[in-house]
């Protein structure tokens, strides 16, 4: 049993589905999704891509995506889409143009992004609704804005400094800042 008097979550219970993350314009788009009949794929890919938006920090277009899909009578299912070094890259190539040392700030520090990848094929292998679909509420709240969450807001402040010195990244990230 829990104790309602230390700062705990919940287990959610549900009857017909059930969906939780770390920012609720997340969960209520994947939540949107399951109510207009779509499965826990959708769900997840929908809800992801809010994320990508709204906590970019955490999760990104820019970034990975794993997943296990079990389904009663079938095999598990596994999809890896970890990004990969470009195939030009090599450390020949760094060490000639001068190299000695990885700069984290540099284009070359970054794998090749497979997040977008990995939805698209789950939703072609295991979903009932598009990419295009899927994608829907994260370029809403990127056009029309969100709130931004105290966690988040932690996180872009540390960052400011870098933020601000991409250009396009402190252009979107800090407005107003």
């Amino acid at each position: 049993m829990r104790d309602f008097h230390l700062p705990q979550r919940s287990p959610i219970y549900a009857a017909n589905g059930a969906l939780a993350t770390s920012h609720p314009l997340a969960t209520q788009a994947g939540l949107a999704v399951l109510k207009r009949g779509g499965n826990a794929v959708d769900a997840g890919v929908t809800a992801a891509a809010v994320l990508a938006v709204v906590e970019p920090a955490m999760t990104a277009i820019g970034g990975d995506g794993f997943a296990l899909i079990s389904q009663p009578g079938k095999p598990l299912f596994g999809l890896n889409s970890s990004g990969r070094a470009p195939a030009a890259l090599s450390t020949a190539m760094l060490m000639g143009q001068g190299w000695s040392a990885m700069d984290d700030m540099s284009a070359h520090a970054v794998t090749v992004p497979g997040v977008v990848k990995c939805w698209e094929s789950l939703l072609a292998s295991h979903g009932t609704i598009g990419l295009e679909e899927a994608l829907q509420p994260a370029i809403e709240a990127a056009e029309g804005g969100f709130v931004v969450y105290p966690r988040v807001w932690a996180d872009w402040t540390e960052c400011e400094a870098k933020l601000s010195a991409q250009g396009a990244g402190g252009q979107h990230y800090l407005v107003n800042a």
